[in-house]
């Protein structure tokens, strides 16, 4: 008996040196409770949970009454720039990479629930988010236990997977042993996007600079990511179901409740493919024509690639221009749609 115990600890060792790895170093700011996230410039963070923990943990002190909602293209809208056409600086980028209308939904319930008042809310909306009405799964992607509502111990399990996976494991602590990034981790533990830990706001500052050093070599060295679009209008199938239009009345409701200064923009995706009428249609009915502007399909925006990191993410220049122009009560009507 003793012999067999001792072959099962042995077999347990590697994951209790794991487990204790993880626990002393938290590398996805996920176990510990934490005033300002994102310490780490080498880790993918995930987004949405570092975003709701910041709320949770600073709401006292910053009474967080403004937000922006939407997938990983909203990181165009900078808070500060929003700030200009508010009537509030107190503003949270409320955001997700593969956001979900189930997340933005679960949200907003969340907000309300808590009694916190959403006084301004800019919502970025586009065909494949509001497609998804469930929780997203994996490292980057999946709710805080506290928005989805599910068990607490799958979500800390998808995180401490992700970190047992034996080269991430690997570079990871040889990265905070010596402090360097080894050539075989760089793709794994590379310079990710810059974080604001107060407003959430991330930065592309490196390919901001890229651009601005040599434009055209920039978008040359990617003219295979660039790839030429149909010039003819397409749309996106409709895909406003029976649960996404309960979830859009709920928000409707709630911002109604909250007496919400909002704005809904449909982004200016690089496939310029239009948003189908019918989804449209829908939401300016719950939402009002005058708050759904649409910059999907073919314009000024999207003809042009220079506005654009690569193919899914368009740039703060494009963002600056549709604020602009949205509480200025003008674009965001597809441009002969």
């Amino acid at each position: 008996m003793a012999m067999l115990f001792k072959k099962i600890l042995l077999i347990l060792l590697p994951l209790f040196i794991m487990l204790a790895v993880y626990l002393a170093f938290d590398p996805f700011e996920v176990i510990y409770t934490y005033k300002h996230h994102y310490n780490d410039p080498r880790v993918n963070y995930n987004w949405d949970y570092n975003q709701t923990e910041t709320l949770i943990q600073n709401y006292t002190d910053r009474k967080y009454d403004s937000f922006i909602f939407g997938n990983s293209r909203s990181i165009a809208f900078f808070t500060s720039d929003w700030c200009r056409f508010i009537d509030s600086p107190r503003i949270l980028h409320y955001a997700a990479m593969n956001e979900s209308l189930y997340g933005i939904h679960r949200k907003f319930l969340f907000l309300s629930r808590r009694h916190m008042p959403i006084r301004n809310a800019l919502i970025i909306l586009d065909a494949q988010l509001m497609s998804m009405p469930f929780n997203s799964s994996g490292l980057l992607f999946i709710k805080h236990p506290k928005i989805s509502g599910e068990n607490p111990l799958d979500f800390h399990l998808t995180f401490f997977r992700s970190f047992i996976e034996m080269p991430f494991f690997i570079g990871y602590l040889d990265y905070k042993l010596t402090g360097k990034v080894r050539q075989p981790f760089t793709k794994m533990l590379g310079e990710c996007l810059q974080y604001d830990p107060v407003s959430g706001d991330k930065f592309n500052a490196k390919l901001e600079k890229s651009i601005a050093e040599n434009r055209e070599k920039y978008y040359k060295n990617l003219s295979s990511v660039f790839y030429p679009r149909d010039l003819s209008k397409h749309y996106t199938a409709p895909v406003i179901q029976k649960i996404q239009l309960a979830y859009l009345k709920d928000i409707g409701k709630i911002l109604a409740e909250n007496r919400t200064d909002y704005r809904i923009v449909i982004s200016p995706n690089y496939d310029q493919q239009y948003l189908s009428r019918e989804d449209l249609a829908c939401l300016r009915e719950i939402f009002g024509t005058s708050r759904v502007y649409d910059y999907s399909g073919i314009n000024r925006f999207t003809q042009d690639k220079h506005n654009y990191y690569e193919n899914s993410h368009y740039r703060p220049v494009v963002a600056r221009q549709i604020l602009a122009e949205i509480y200025a009560g003008t674009g965001g009507d597809g441009d002969g749609r």
